[in-house]
């Protein structure tokens, strides 16, 4: 099992089934295997810890945001097999940009920018892994 951890914002939408998939940004643990039962929770390490619900992985892609430049705004995915594109998920147009964002619980993509903005890179780009789960 992998334990994820929501902030208040996201939360209430992962209880209600609302948010079914998160950006993790690289780190020390490796991203989950679809598969995988997820648990997920708000507050870990705190009293206030709860289980919001589990659920089955149902895919994990490399993902690549770039939210440096306004002009260059972008979300790749990577097929984490083989680390080909996934081209219909090259997003670049910003009505899709604000599809993409509104899937991962944010109001917009300007909203997801400026989440990501400080974890970025000196190069705007923020690199992690598209986690995605199914209703449970």
């Amino acid at each position: 099992m992998v334990a994820l951890n929501f902030q208040m914002p996201f939360s209430g939408k992962v209880e209600a089934g609302i948010k079914r998939r998160t950006i993790r940004l690289d780190g020390k643990r490796r991203p989950p295997r679809a598969g995988e039962t997820l648990q997920l929770y708000f507050g870990m390490r705190t009293r206030y810890c709860r289980l919001l619900r589990t659920a089955k992985c149902t895919d994990v892609r490399r993902c690549i945001l770039n939210v440096g430049n306004a002009s260059v705004w972008r979300v790749t995915l990577y097929r984490l097999e083989d680390g080909k594109p996934v081209s219909e998920k090259h997003v670049t147009a910003r009505r899709s940009l604000d599809a993409f964002a509104h899937l991962d619980g944010f109001n917009g993509w300007p909203e997801l920018v400026a989440y990501f903005a400080p974890r970025a890179d000196p190069f705007g780009l923020v690199a992690g892994y598209l986690i995605e789960w199914g209703a449970s």
